[in-house]
């Protein structure tokens, strides 16, 4: 079979480019240290990777939500943790001042030093995070939770009784809202009772019997509203467990799919060096020999 001059001219052509090919192919593959440049490389690879690359931006999200809201908890933990101390506080203020063996004027001085404590408490509730949102408002953040009246002499919540929630895993959602305010009862009675208390205590001309069954059922409401306050610290540190929980998950599947990834694109550079070598060699001794072919001539044998 007689073979043309054009034809072997374009088959090596081919051929040497076919090695070029693979030879930059290599040299792109171990200057970036891996074997996926492209996903026609390895397409079942490539789209198991593509795979893996969506799930773990989810999971960056995830953690992401996590801190945030881990933050915005520990903000909240430590408000609802000193309200519970300062009712606490008033509670002990309350049973001294119940003894039975207090003078008005005496009091006095316990009626302001239950009014200072209730102005802290209230002061707590209206906390605003780092941001200047209000943290115990609901949805409503904007918006002072415990607002007085001057004209009632009593408080009033502003806020709203919605729930906000972050997602932290799939198909998991923790509440960034905590409703502090529900835990001194219907109409804020806890506060507006104690207000009215304290208030008849820093008079210093009534008699505290008098008003003694006053202080007995404010105490009793007070009781109620510490022991809720409680189960809000409680709960709080509840989504707390959880969210350290997904973290620890998050963080071990984020190692698996680093792992895998790793394994889909790793480049064998041993075998890589050895195809390079070949290539490059393979390239060379065409080249030589296309160069060497189209010197030959009929009359160099004559």
């Amino acid at each position: 079979m007689r073979i043309s001059t054009l034809t072997f001219t374009n088959t090596m052509l081919t051929s040497f480019n076919r090695n070029q090919s693979k030879l930059l192919t290599l040299q792109s593959q171990i200057a970036s240290q891996t074997r996926l440049l492209k996903p026609s490389d390895d397409p079942i690879a490539s789209t198991q990777l593509a795979q893996l690359r969506r799930e773990q931006s989810a999971i960056d999200q995830y953690k992401s939500n996590i801190d945030r809201l881990t933050g915005n908890l520990s903000g909240q933990e430590s408000t609802v943790k000193g309200t519970e101390q300062q009712l606490q506080a008033m509670m002990d203020k309350m049973v001294e001042a119940m003894g039975g063996t207090l003078s008005a004027e005496d009091m006095k001085a316990y009626g302001k030093e239950l009014a200072s404590l209730l102005e802290t408490t209230v002061s707590l509730v209206n906390t605003k995070d780092e941001d200047g949102r209000h943290m115990f408002s609901g949805t409503r953040t904007n918006q002072q939770p415990l607002v007085f009246d001057a004209d009632t002499n009593s408080w009033s919540y502003q806020g709203n009784q919605e729930t906000a929630t972050t997602n932290v895993s799939n198909g998991v959602s923790v509440a960034v809202t905590t409703h502090l305010a529900q835990a001194f009862g219907d109409n804020l009675e806890t506060l507006n009772q104690l207000k009215a208390i304290a208030d008849k205590m820093q008079e210093g001309t009534l008699d505290p019997s008098d008003y003694a069954e006053e202080m007995s059922s404010a105490y009793a409401s007070l009781q109620g509203s510490h022991g809720k306050i409680a189960a809000i610290y409680t709960e709080l540190g509840s989504r707390f467990n959880t969210l350290t929980l997904l973290k620890d998950i998050h963080d071990d599947n984020s190692v698996v799919n680093d792992t895998v990834t790793r394994n889909l694109t790793e480049l064998d550079m041993a075998s890589a060096s050895i195809d390079l070598t070949r290539y490059y060699n393979a390239s060379l001794a065409a080249q030589k020999s296309y160069t060497q072919i189209q010197q030959l001539s009929l009359f160099s044998l004559i």
